[in-house]
């Protein structure tokens, strides 16, 4: 029999945009996690803070409706794929041309976002465009990026 921890780490990650009209799923565990507060994703994602999951790109299955595909180029003239659903305009995945074996599934969109919490995510380079961070960090680091931006707009 499988112990408890294999188990959690052949967690299925699954999810879907807002309307349902998408859904997806990776039998890959979760890699690495960005948080990025780059004004490209704060503007992407509708928030302070885009957080991002990354799996293998071979992994992930789309089913629904297509997504619709933005063609963003980054500050460093890097190229990143942003899909969103066409029918609510849910944030869904994030592909940078950089990194092109993997593909970065936004957290919100989770049916279970507490599979992250059981990944063992590896830190990713530091680049201008996000900010590496163990899945056990992540709510520090939303913490100290809240506390930055409440500081921004008191001064």
């Amino acid at each position: 029999t499988a112990s408890p921890e294999k188990e959690i780490t052949m967690s299925k990650i699954q999810g879907s945009c807002l309307c349902s009209a998408i859904h997806y799923q990776s039998s890959a565990e979760a890699s690495k996690m960005v948080a990025s507060d780059c004004r490209h994703c704060q503007k992407q994602a509708g928030a302070a803070i885009s957080l991002s999951v990354g799996v293998p790109a071979s992994s992930l299955l789309v089913s629904g409706l297509k997504p619709t595909v933005y063609e963003d180029i980054r500050d460093s003239g890097a190229v990143i794929l942003r899909s969103f659903c066409p029918t609510c305009g849910t944030p869904l995945f994030s592909k940078p041309s950089d990194d092109p074996d993997l593909i970065f599934i936004k957290t919100a969109s989770l049916e279970d976002p507490s599979v992250i919490e059981h990944s063992n995510p590896k830190s990713l380079p530091e680049d201008s465009y996000s900010r590496p961070v163990e899945a056990n960090r992540a709510s520090s680091i939303i913490g100290d990026l809240l506390a930055r931006q409440m500081r921004l707009k008191v001064s």
